[in-house]
């Protein structure tokens, strides 16, 4: 990552560097003086995957000329709402079957709960494994959308 982008500047690459050269002693050290810790096993992979995250994103920057205004202008955005609802007397059987139908076309999985997935738009419905309720998750283009996917399911779990 450090060399491979030209438009990199000077200072990024430095930076970039001593990071990678500090995390490094900082693990010779902890090693040298026993003074290895369960918290620094967790921060350490961390603090690296940070910092490759940090590169990626300067050099993507640095690539395209932009900053996160220019990113999310370029790419699509979604609406995601998550609703739970109290699942009343109806077997989740009966529900999920029932939603099912009324997405007739839309691609099916049942492997944790039941998803559904057409053209950008997704819902995941999903009985809870610690309360009396049936959690629903929408994604779509729009606020308005997504809202309406999370209703139709809504309208079968009521029903």
């Amino acid at each position: 990552v450090l060399f491979c982008v030209p438009p990199l500047s000077a200072a990024f690459r430095v930076i970039y560097a001593l990071g990678g050269i500090t995390d490094m002693l900082d693990g010779k050290i902890a090693r040298k003086y026993n003074m290895i810790t369960d918290f620094g096993k967790f921060l350490d992979p961390l603090a690296d995957k940070i910092l490759v995250a940090a590169a990626l994103v300067l050099s993507w920057m640095a690539e395209n000329h932009g900053g996160p205004e220019k990113f999310k202008a370029e790419h699509p955005s979604y609406a995601m709402p998550k609703k739970k609802f109290p699942l009343g007397g109806k077997p989740v059987k009966t529900i999920f079957e029932e939603v099912q139908k009324d997405f007739a076309g839309w691609s099916a999985d049942t492997r944790d709960g039941l998803w559904l997935g057409k053209d950008k738009s997704f819902v995941h419905v999903r009985a809870s494994n610690t309360e009396p309720v049936i959690r629903v998750i929408a994604e779509a283009p729009t606020e308005n959308q997504a809202e309406e996917l999370c209703a139709r399911v809504e309208a079968k779990i009521q029903g």
